[in-house]
């Protein structure tokens, strides 16, 4: 049946008390220090930063790769005033990314190299994760499952902190297994820190300490006094963040309930696609079966987070799938575990047929169709067609942070309803002007670009009542429409020469 016929030593009950492992089997600190012990962990390092780097310009920045822009870009002290107004929850992430930005500039390989880098840690994590709960073959195939995965190449190759976020679960899930081996002051500590840089990074994060609590309960009682305190600890410390993004509230607002759906995209994402689905559950379910050591942490991790998070949101929405993220290397360290476990000849199958079906995930999130919005054919069409000291407002969805990552075009044109800079005023999009005061302005103007972004959908505010006012203009798109994925930009001019005076004020891309 293609199974391995290596003899294993049989499984106690689930109920009989857990015996001791035996030397060879044992995760002490020796056995991962031998020569050649952190084989996996370097293979797999390597392999995710191959991975993550092919083609990572190919794909435009979308909007939410924008917002990151607009923060890096900004000083400290600007910084800081946004983290009180808005994005508290990815503060540490900004300010981590923020001294890379000031000296190597805010291109797209810049910003995702940093998230390249954060899951290739991750898989290197994986690796030692497998190798120390299950041995040294499920360690290379965990690790190489995980680097090779498309959802993992996806986040790895997108400016925002969700790689960093699970690349911090693994590494707390790494100092949790240290920690039920030999439990000591230093190794509390040591889970502590992670924890609370995981809760930095992300609120969601923590959620992970559900997931340990499982096999802690189960097998690692004697431990529990230490590990509550250790945990109430780290909650202290995160309660004044906690607190500032539960003001900030209305960043999630859009987020609906979850709905079935939600669940086929779990399961897929979490096996890398839907084409990898069947063959990486029946791997996954056939290592959690037979490799007992490994289930302990993997199951809680791949499920607990998840359904805690769904749970809540059936009444408070706040769950959508790159949230919990973090999960996914438990799914890699289940399906590693299987096909360890397989004869050669069949294990060698498996793994090509696995690379073969993750291909097109890899070729399909490297291409501008798996963002939501092409930002970059968006700066083409204005840098192509719009004059300096043409206006420009937003409408339909757009707002002042879709122009960060392109300054220069937003220099060139007047950005007519701009009251107060992003940059000024603390916020992602600034403060825009009353109408009437918009309306003024675009009488000094003789042509105005209306930028919208949506999926398509007819737009109910494409500013035609302010272009009215204004007078002499119009309808919007009267002298042109292009469309790009994700939004429209219409282009209107005046009748009559506009009247000679001043213009808003000054531009900036915040």
């Amino acid at each position: 049946m293609g199974i391995d016929r290596k003899p294993r030593t049989p499984e106690p009950p689930a109920d009989a008390p857990e015996a001791p492992e035996s030397p060879d089997t044992q995760g002490t600190d020796e056995v991962t220090a031998a020569p050649g012990g952190r084989g996996p962990q370097v293979l797999a390092f390597a392999t995710a930063l191959v991975a993550g780097t092919a083609g990572i310009s190919m794909a435009s920045p979308w909007r939410d790769e924008a917002a990151t822009v607009s923060a890096t870009r900004r000083t400290l002290p600007e910084l800081w005033r946004l983290l009180g107004h808005t994005d508290a929850v990815h503060g540490a992430y900004y300010l981590l990314l923020h001294p890379l930005v000031r000296v190597f500039g805010s291109g797209e390989a810049v910003l995702r190299l940093p998230s390249v880098l954060a899951v290739a840690v991750a898989a290197a994590g994986v690796a030692w994760l497998g190798q120390r709960l299950d041995g040294r073959r499920t360690g290379v195939l965990a690790g190489a499952a995980f680097a090779l995965t498309p959802t993992v190449g996806r986040y790895a190759q997108e400016a925002r902190s969700y790689a960093l976020v699970t690349a911090l679960a693994v590494l707390s899930t790494c100092l949790f297994v240290k920690l039920t081996e030999r439990a000591s002051a230093r190794r509390f500590a040591a889970y502590g820190a992670g924890l609370a840089l995981l809760g930095a990074v992300s609120i969601f994060g923590p959620l992970i300490v559900a997931a340990h609590a499982v096999p802690l309960w189960r097998r690692h009682r004697a431990l529990a006094r230490g590990w509550t305190a250790t945990v109430l600890a780290v909650a202290v410390v995160l309660a004044p963040l906690a607190w500032v993004t539960s003001r900030q509230r209305d960043q999630v607002a859009w987020l609906p309930k979850p709905s079935p759906g939600e669940i086929w995209v779990l399961v897929s994402s979490l096996a890398g696609s839907s084409l990898l689905l069947a063959p990486v559950a029946l791997a996954a379910g056939y290592g959690l079966a037979r490799a007992r050591g490994l289930r302990g942490v993997a199951l809680p991790w791949l499920l607990v987070p998840p359904v805690l998070l769904m749970a809540v949101s059936l009444v408070t929405p706040l769950y959508t799938f790159r949230y919990v993220l973090f999960c996914l290397p438990a799914a890699s360290l289940a399906a590693g575990a299987g096909l360890a476990r397989l004869a050669s000849g069949w294990r060698l199958a498996a793994g090509v047929l696995l690379v073969a079906l993750a291909v097109p995930g890899h070729i399909q999130l490297r291409q501008q169709d798996s963002r939501i919005d092409d930002l970059r054919a968006m700066d083409a069409i204005l840098r192509a067609n719009a004059r300096p000291g043409d206006g420009l407002l937003f409408a339909c969805g757009a707002d002042r942070r879709v122009m960060a990552p392109y300054g220069s075009t937003y220099r060139r044109l007047v950005d007519v309803a701009l009251d107060e800079s992003p940059a000024h005023a603390g916020t992602m999009t600034g403060t825009s002007s009353a109408d009437p005061e918009t309306a003024a302005r675009l009488g000094r103007v003789n042509r105005v670009w209306v930028l919208g972004l949506g999926d398509g959908s007819p737009c109910r505010d494409g500013k035609e009542a302010l272009l009215r006012a204004a007078g002499g203009f119009a309808g919007p798109g009267g002298a042109g429409r292009w469309h790009f994925r994700g939004g429209t930009l219409l282009l209107t001019g005046r009748r009559a020469p506009a009247a000679p005076g001043p213009t808003a004020p000054a531009t900036g891309t915040g």
